[in-house]
């Protein structure tokens, strides 16, 4: 996996490194947002060259400026690039985040060229991530809209991750392919100026093909070719590559002193440069070459420092973000029980001033002691009621965080051991299901922790209702972006069926949450191949023919559910959570929001299944009149 993410850096433009410190300090001098944050992309793509963590910092820094000045396309343009951010230190479900908003802003003010920029960016996460299938999926989508745009220079990008990624299939026909398109990027860029980093990447890639297929000759040629096209701001990326390639080569031929010799420099080059991710794929061709030459105890020495390396680079990482999500959950739930107690503290302290003016009036009149005392009780229930709904509210709370919670971390820590214990004894095939274990398990305690963020947001007053005209048509199209990807995963097609002349009068934010939830569970609960379709019509007085409201309804032909699982839906105590065709885990708290959210609105959802012969989910919205 690490040859994927060290050449999936290589196929992005790279800038000169020795003036990170110069372009920091001419920052700090200030000048106009639009000066302060045109440094500040060249300093975050150096340090994204050098793998620097505080890197952060600096994209939030042209976040705000970009945000401050409302910019919507720059907005845009960072998140593509702070998804690289994220994807190189293995962040890749949020980086998938910020890849999928950038396409779907540049996808609304149709710019093929950007959204083909997106696709690359999807083509390099799913690479790093492991899943070289759909790399060349969304790499086969960029490479259609550079072709329409007649984008040679973006044609020719998309050539070099597809050669890439054939690359990393290692077998003999992928072999071929990836020869193939890295020869046909070589042709787009031929007499193109400042293209020698494509130019590089390509000869290298066409080296390391022409040793997998024995061409050793062909691969030294190709491999000098690289290493003589080298300029000072590439060497630091291209230079250990070369030369592990040349490793290889050698390696293959066996000739072991000069595959040692060029193994050597490259590790050597790296130490210097200090880069995590090239140590970890030195030290382990160094452990086999050694164990090659019989040499086993520096090739255990090499063998220990790369799984260090790995660990370091990703086992710790995901642990630590593991034990954030962990402590920031906990200080929740010591601010909750403190804000309880302190709510208790003071009902008993109104409780006992209310006893204290109750006797005071009882001793000035009997009749308004009375009535006082009939006030207060009536007071005194409402809020016992109303503490004994809070009580069962924070019950079932838990009890959901505790049900959904369990499978994921479960999963996940249980994956992570046995990687962590057994990596060495396991084959590659059940290396990747590990991680896709892992990945999924991530992916479904991101979205239980975005839906109990937005639940409690609204159980708190925190999301507020503002509602507006809106276009229900546009607001359905919204809603079907944010799950194309997944119905295109598993062939769903996805059907829309709303007058596009329908006004509604709701909050946003609230019936778009309303909709991704109710169009994810079915496609969720759909079989490959089937539809998901969401309807809309109005309906109207008998009387004078005036529009009352709009019926919209969500439905699938999937698995259905009986009457049990009917009756248990939209309630916060069933914490039944069925698993998908494709065995996607659910929230739990999905259509509890989508209850929550349309009766917020004066409205109400319903639904309406049956085993085997698919799923409605229907609710109504107001309607501008007309």
């Amino acid at each position: 996996m690490l040859k994927i993410i060290i050449i999936c850096l290589c196929s992005n433009p790279l800038f000169s490194i020795s003036n990170t410190d110069s372009l920091i300090d001419e920052y700090k001098k200030g000048g106009s947002e639009s000066h302060k944050y045109k440094i500040l992309l060249v300093i975050i793509e150096q340090k994204l060259l050098n793998l620097d963590e505080d890197n952060f910092n600096y994209i939030n820094k042209a976040y705000q400026i970009v945000n401050k000045e409302k910019d919507k396309e720059r907005i845009a343009d960072l998140d593509i690039i702070y998804s690289k951010y994220l994807k190189i230190f293995g962040n890749y479900s949020k980086s998938y985040e910020h890849l999928q908003k950038a396409k779907s802003y540049f996808e609304k003010t149709n710019n093929k060229h950007k959204t083909a920029v997106t696709y690359l960016g999807f083509g390099e996460t799913y690479r790093v991530s492991g899943d070289l299938k759909q790399s060349l999926i969304v790499l086969a989508k960029a490479e259609r809209i550079f072709s329409e745009l007649k984008d040679t220079l973006g044609l020719a990008k998309a050539y070099n991750q597809i050669a890439s990624v054939n690359y990393e299939l290692k077998k003999s026909a992928e072999f071929e392919k990836a020869k193939k398109y890295a020869e046909l990027s070589l042709e787009l860029i031929k007499n193109r100026k400042n293209t020698r980093e494509l130019f590089v990447n390509n000869m290298n890639i066409l080296g390391a093909v022409s040793t997998a297929l024995g061409d050793y000759k062909k691969a030294e040629e190709y491999l000098n070719s690289a290493f003589n096209n080298l300029t000072p701001e590439l060497e630091n990326i291209y230079k250990p590559l070369i030369l592990i390639h040349f490793s290889q080569t050698y390696l293959s031929m066996k000739d072991y002193n000069s595959a040692l010799r060029y193994a050597i420099e490259s590790y050597k080059i790296t130490k210097k440069t200090g880069l995590k991710l090239y140590l970890f794929w030195i030290e382990s061709i160094l452990s086999d070459l050694y164990a090659d030459m019989g040499v086993y105890e520096k090739a255990y020495f090499f063998r220990n420092e790369s799984n260090n390396h790995y660990q370091s680079i990703y086992g710790e990482k995901q642990r630590q973000r593991m034990m954030e999500i962990k402590y920031e959950y906990e200080k929740k739930l010591k601010e909750q029980e403190i804000q309880e107690k302190i709510a208790i503290q003071r009902y008993q302290l109104f409780v006992f001033l209310a006893v204290i003016v109750f006797l005071v009036v009882h001793l000035w009149v009997f009749y308004s002691r009375q009535k006082a005392l009939k006030r207060k009780n009536i007071q005194i229930s409402d809020a016992v009621e109303k503490l004994n709904e809070l009580n069962t509210t924070k019950d079932k709370f838990f009890s959901i965080i505790a049900h959904d919670l369990r499978g994921p971390v479960s999963t996940f820590s249980s994956s992570m051991n046995l990687l962590n214990d057994d990596y060495e004894k396991l084959n590659d095939n059940e290396r990747k299901e590990f991680i896709v274990s892992i990945y999924n398990s991530s992916k479904t305690l991101y979205r239980l922790l975005e839906n109990l963020l937005t639940w409690s947001m609204a159980q708190r007053g925190i999301v507020r209702y503002e509602p507006a005209m809106y276009n229900l048509s546009n607001l359905a199209d919204t809603a079907i972006a944010f799950v194309k990807l997944r119905a295109e995963q598993k062939n769903i097609k996805l059907i829309k069926e709303v007058n596009p002349e329908i006004i509604v009068i709701v909050d946003e934010n609230m019936i778009l949450t309303t909709m991704r939830n109710l169009l994810s569970n079915a496609v969720k609960f759909s079989f490959s191949g089937g539809n998901v379709i969401i309807k809309a019509k109005e309906v109207r007085s008998d009387i004078q023919g005036k529009p009352e409201f709009v019926e919209i309804s969500v439905e699938d032909n999937g698995i259905g559910m009986d009457e049990e699982a009917l009756n248990n839906l939209f309630k916060l105590n069933s914490t039944a959570s069925c698993k998908g065709t494709a065995g996607e885990v659910g929230t739990g708290l999905g259509l509890v929001l989508c209850k929550e959210f349309v009766e917020k609105h004066g409205c109400t959802i319903k639904a309406e299944s049956k085993i085997n012969s698919g799923s409605s989910f229907i609710f109504t919205l107001p309607v501008k009149p007309d």
